[in-house]
């Protein structure tokens, strides 16, 4: 699955990413909040002259695709993804996990991206009729409002989002309880986190209605320690 993904990956991408004609999302890697940025009032976070914050930081194309990969294969060991599954993908930015996920992991299923960069869902969209995916659907709309129906969806995924400790992300949270299933998943890419930090965000996943299941170690990447967090329903 990894090598697909890879090579999946290198031919709808690889191009963009030296053409220099991409900006940068929080979804793609939470390390460019070192970055100067702007926000808006909703609290949106983008960043401009994504290749320029690759060559520098990240050195090119490689880790970015390294940590994308290695989502790909830890949730397709133990994310329990059936074919026909429904999956949301919160911040899905161009939309490579969810189209690959659409194409290769849920053949009979379904994908919603949603995303709320009106440039990332063109360009996600313009990836899946490149790859012919069909059973995929792109929104522009605030990941804490997808307006997906309650209790529809088998999977909620969320790659490469900053695990905050502020509300936005409680609520993000609570979205995301919402629309699961009471037998789904959360499914959490994220950095590392430990200690007192990971009781504050045991704490905020309780309010919203989830729990930690599984922590799964993922190779570490250009000094990135990522793990995949995967999150079930609490029923009381």
């Amino acid at each position: 699955m990894k090598r697909r993904f890879e090579a999946f990956a290198n031919q709808a991408l690889g191009s963009i990413v030296k053409q220099r004609k991409i900006t940068i999302s929080p979804d793609m890697y939470s390390a460019t909040r070192t970055e100067k940025h702007r926000s808006d009032a909703d609290g949106a976070i983008r960043w401009n002259t994504a290749a320029e914050f690759l060559d520098k930081k990240m050195a090119g194309w490689k880790p970015l695709r390294a940590i994308w990969s290695n989502a790909i294969d830890a949730i397709a060991s133990h994310a329990k993804i059936k074919p026909t599954d429904h999956i949301t993908e919160l911040g899905s930015g161009l939309g490579v996990h969810g189209v690959f996920i659409a194409k290769e992991m849920v053949p009979h299923g379904k994908v919603v991206c949603i995303d709320y960069a009106e440039e990332m869902v063109t360009k996600a969209f313009a990836l899946a009729k490149k790859a012919q995916v069909k059973n995929i659907e792109f929104r522009v709309a605030n990941a804490k409002k997808t307006g997906l129906p309650n209790a529809s969806q088998d999977k909620v995924l969320m790659v490469q989002l900053e695990l905050s400790r502020g509300k936005g992300y409680a609520d993000l949270l609570t979205e995301s309880r919402r629309i699961l299933k009471n037998d789904g998943r959360v499914l959490m890419i994220g950095s590392r986190i430990e200690g007192q930090r990971l009781n504050n965000y045991k704490e905020i996943l309780l309010v919203s209605g989830l729990e930690i299941e599984k922590i799964v170690k993922m190779p570490d990447c250009n000094r990135c320690k990522v793990r995949l967090y995967i999150l079930k329903p609490k029923i009381n």
